[in-house]
């Protein structure tokens, strides 16, 4: 999966779980997109569609704080 097609997924996913769209470099949590609970739904969305093992201290602001952030993150994962 290339980066637009990871990028289009993520904003699917945001879109479902806010009923709201965002951009890339939005700040989820800022902008009320993303809360505690959404965190928790995003790291098992990201770690069944991706085939990722998130460990606890990737669960960040700068790896999960917008879309461009958890891009970088599912593609420094699917990478390995």
């Amino acid at each position: 999966m290339d980066a637009q097609e990871i990028r289009s997924t993520l904003q699917q996913f945001i879109h479902t779980l806010s009923g709201q769209t965002c951009q890339d470099d939005d700040d989820l949590f800022a902008t009320g997109l993303l809360d505690s609970q959404g965190v928790l739904q995003l790291v098992t969305f990201l770690e069944e569609r991706f085939h990722l093992n998130i460990d606890v201290a990737d669960v960040t602001l700068e790896n999960l704080g917008s879309i461009s952030a958890i891009q970088r993150l599912v593609l420094a994962g699917t990478s390995l």
